[in-house]
């Protein structure tokens, strides 16, 4: 393959070709529906080529890209966001710039996260995690 940018897009090419001939309906709906399946396809069939990596205790990225499908429409988009990501066993946080240029973060705790929280501030369990004898 001399050039694999060039045979993926031929090849994607021809695959959409294929699947949009079988679709019943042209609307925005059905396409979009059609978009969001060879995205969720690619996604999982991808990720089998990656080396063994399950045990990754960090991820973090300068850029997100987010796809979206429209409720009203839907069509769906894709858009590159600048922002920096950092994920762990504690959750996520986006950071960036708000409307007006100052530094903006999002955190969105996981279940793991808050339940540490909850046993630090004294709302967590009554019993203790572990079976010893005093």
């Amino acid at each position: 393959m001399k050039n694999p940018d060039m045979e993926i897009e031929l090849q994607v090419s021809r695959l959409i070709d294929y699947l949009s001939g079988s679709l019943t309906d042209n609307s925005v709906q059905a396409v979009g529906h059609l978009h969001q399946q060879l995205l969720t396809a690619v996604n999982q069939l991808i990720a089998p080529l990656y080396p063994d990596q399950e045990n990754v205790d960090y991820i973090s990225s300068h850029a997100v890209t987010l796809q979206l499908q429209d409720e009203d429409t839907g069509r769906v988009y894709t858009r590159q966001l600048p922002m920096d990501y950092r994920e762990n066993s504690n959750g996520l946080t986006l950071e960036g710039e708000d409307a007006s240029g100052q530094p903006s973060q999002i955190v969105f705790l996981s279940d793991t996260a808050v339940n540490k929280i909850n046993d630090v501030t004294g709302q967590g369990r009554n019993n203790p995690r572990c079976d010893h004898e005093d």
